[in-house]
C-alpha cells in the first residue's frame, strides 16, 4: 500500500505502534507507516482530501442517495476539521437511515449532544466551549504565560521514569503552583465537566486528583499519536481537558488536535480522526482513552508570545487513587448521565 495516496476510511486500523502508551496496531491492520506525519499532508489546502470531497459532492449531486458516498463524505469532513459540514453530513444519513446508530451517535457528537450509547463509537467523544473564560481572564491567564516563560521545562514522555524523545514530542510544559497562580482556573474546569460528562461516553467516577498543567508548542512543536492513559501510573486518567489560548491576531499554523477513531478496548485506532482547530478561548474534554496527537506548529515569528499555549490536563478516578493507596477526598460524584451529585 501507498500510503502517500491511501485516503482515510475509517474502516482499516492504522499499524503504528507508539512507545509512550498502549495504542497498538491491529493484527490484520494495512501497514501504514507515520501516519501522524501523513495526516498534515492530506489536510494541506488543494490536497487528497480536498480532491476527495469534490469528487463524492460530485457524485452525491446525480444521486443524493448513495449512503455510502455520504458516509465517506462525512469522514472526510471531519479530517478536514469541517466540522459543520460534517455535521450536515450525518444528518442526511440520519434522515435516510433512521436506524443508523453510528451516523446517530456522531451527528449527536458534533451538534454538542448526548449520543445515544454503542458498544464501539470508534469516533472520539468530545465537547468544546468556546469563550470559555471571560476576556479579562483570558488576558490574565495569557500574562502568566509570559511572566513564567523562564520556569517551563523540555516536554517528556511517560512517568516516573519520563525521557526526553524529539522525534515524538516538542513543547515546553510547566507543571508545578499553576493552581496558586491561577487559583480560579482548575474549579472552572470542574464545573464545567458536570455538563460535559454525559455527552463523552465516559462511565460515571467519583473525581479525585485533578491534573494541570501548561504546554507551549513553539514554531516545530507537536506530539505524535499516543494515548493520555499509556503509562501504569495514568491508568486512572478518565478525561482529558485543553483549554486553548494565544495571542490576537493568530501567530500560528498548525498546532490541531485530531482526535482517532479509537478501539477503546485494545487502543487501535483508524486512519480516520475528527480535526479540532486551536480556538482561542475555546476547551475541549475528550475521553482519556482515545488515540490523538497535536499537529505540527508554525510560529510568524521567533517571539515567545506569538506561540500556541494551553492549561490542559486529566481528571482522574478516585477508584484508582484508592487502589494505589492514594489517599483522597471525592470532588464530584458522578452517579448517573443526570448530572453531579455533590457529597
Amino acid at each position: 500500500m501507498d500510503d502517500r495516496k491511501e485516503l482515510p476510511t475509517g474502516e482499516g486500523r492504522i499499524a503504528v505502534h507508539s512507545p509512550l502508551t498502549s495504542a497498538r496496531p491491529a493484527s490484520d491492520a494495512p501497514a501504514l507507516k507515520r501516519f501522524e506525519d501523513v495526516a498534515s499532508v492530506l489536510m494541506m489546502p488543494g490536497g487528497l482530501l480536498d480532491r476527495a470531497e469534490e469528487t463524492l459532492e460530485r457524485s452525491l449531486a446525480t444521486d443524493p442517495k448513495n449512503t455510502a458516498a455520504l458516509r465517506r463524505l462525512a469522514i472526510i469532513r471531519r479530517c478536514k476539521g469541517d466540522l459543520p459540514g460534517a455535521l450536515q453530513t450525518y444528518g442526511r444519513l440520519v434522515e435516510l437511515q433512521p436506524d443508523d446508530v453510528q451516523a446517530l451517535y456522531l451527528h449527536a457528537v458534533l451538534n454538542s449532544e448526548e449520543a445515544p450509547e454503542v458498544v464501539s463509537p470508534g469516533a472520539a467523544p468530545f465537547v468544546r466551549i468556546e469563550q470559555f473564560l471571560t476576556p479579562a481572564e483570558h488576558d490574565v491567564v495569557l500574562e502568566t504565560a509570559h511572566q513564567q516563560q523562564s520556569r517551563l521545562k523540555i516536554s517528556k514522555i511517560g512517568g516516573g521514569d519520563a525521557q526526553y524523545d524529539p522525534e515524538w514530542r516538542s513543547s515546553l510544559v510547566l507543571c508545578k503552583k499553576l493552581d496558586e497562580l491561577i487559583p480560579w482556573f482548575l474549579p472552572r474546569v470542574k464545573k464545567a465537566l458536570a455538563d460535559v460528562l454525559p455527552r463523552l461516553q465516559v462511565a460515571p467516577f467519583a473525581v479525585g486528583k485533578v491534573e494541570l498543567q501548561m504546554t507551549v508548542h513553539r514554531s516545530r512543536g507537536f506530539y505524535k499519536i499516543h494515548q493520555d492513559i499509556g503509562k501504569e501510573q495514568n491508568r486512572g486518567r478518565r478525561v482529558s481537558y485543553v483549554y486553548y489560548f494565544h495571542r490576537l491576531p493568530k501567530r500560528f499554523t498548525g498546532g490541531d488536535l485530531l482526535l482517532y477513531d479509537t478501539n477503546v478496548g485494545d487502543g487501535t485506532y483508524a486512519a480516520a480522526f475528527t480535526r479540532i482547530e486551536a480556538l482561542d478561548n475555546s476547551i475541549v474534554f475528550f475521553p482519556s482513552a482515545y488515540c490523538h496527537q497535536v499537529t505540527t506548529v508554525q510560529c510568524v515569528t521567533d517571539d515567545f508570545g506569538d506561540s500556541r499555549f494551553t492549561l490542559n490536563g486529566w481528571f482522574n478516578s478516585l477508584d484508582s487513587l484508592e487502589t494505589e493507596g492514594v489517599a483522597a477526598a471525592p470532588d464530584v460524584v458522578f452517579r448517573d448521565a443526570g448530572g453531579p451529585q455533590r457529597d
